[in-house]
């Protein structure tokens, strides 16, 4: 994913991953539960990106993309309690602890950047994923709601991202929607949902419709690429038809 996307975009994945990768590590080791291998989000690429539209202290974008990778990082330890049944109850009491252990972490990330609509969306993000690891756990059936989980998560990072580079009312709101369907995409690229061309690009026009919204410039372009480097593989190489022309 994101091949396409340029290069100074790495200088700041590479800064989320040094965070994200030394409160991970601490984790792994005071909990004794197995590493995995980190690999940056589109979520992490979509706020650094979208941070872009307004002119904002580098350090709390990247505390805001790392917040949220750890939030990802600690609901998928949290997950596993439903996906390994068989946990011997100390191993899933490390699993238990090693998520709160990540999410507060990540807390104190989003913490840093200093800005209360950047906390309330963290807040309204870790409230969606522990409902939904709960009901997971609880009700079986609800796993195939993963696709509505991942577009609610994104869009309140991305609406995150707005307000933290001061982005007008308007563009904010066209973020999120943008971020809605930039997390359904991403949940049927996991295989989280069933997915269809029909769905794919309804998603992808969507994405690209919002858009249309925001100051015309790189980070709008950037965003574009961002759909399309998720939607045409799942579209078989399909040519985009988004209705925004760049």
């Amino acid at each position: 994913l994101m091949t396409l996307l340029p290069i100074r975009l790495a200088a700041g994945l590479e800064a989320v991953a040094q965070q994200v990768l030394a409160a991970q590590q601490a984790v792994v080791e005071a909990c004794a539960v197995p590493d995995r291998p980190y690999e940056a989000s589109p979520l992490a690429c979509g706020i650094l990106i979208a941070a872009r539209l307004r002119p904002v202290s580098a350090d709390r974008v990247h505390c805001l993309a790392a917040a949220c990778e750890l939030l990802l990082l600690a609901n998928h330890l949290h997950g596993q309690l439903g996906i390994q049944a068989q946990l011997k109850a100390s191993s899933a009491a490390a699993w238990v602890l090693a998520g709160d252990a990540l999410f507060a972490q990540a807390a104190a990330l989003a913490a840093a950047v200093e800005n209360i609509a950047v906390m309330r969306s963290f807040s309204t993000m870790l409230q969606i994923l522990s409902e939904s690891t709960l009901r997971q756990i609880l009700e079986p059936a609800f796993a195939g709601a993963e696709a509505s989980v991942s577009a609610r998560v994104y869009a309140e990072g991305l609406q995150a991202a707005g307000h933290l580079c001061g982005a007008p009312r308007d563009e904010i709101a066209a973020l999120r929607t943008f971020g809605q369907h930039l997390g359904h995409l991403v949940a049927l690229h996991s295989g989280a949902a069933a997915d269809s061309k029909a769905d794919v690009w309804q998603q992808a026009d969507r994405a690209l419709a919002a858009l249309t919204r925001l100051a015309e410039g790189e980070a709008r372009h950037e965003l574009r690429t961002l759909i399309e480097e998720l939607a045409s593989p799942l579209a078989c190489g399909d040519e985009l038809r988004g209705r925004e022309s760049l």
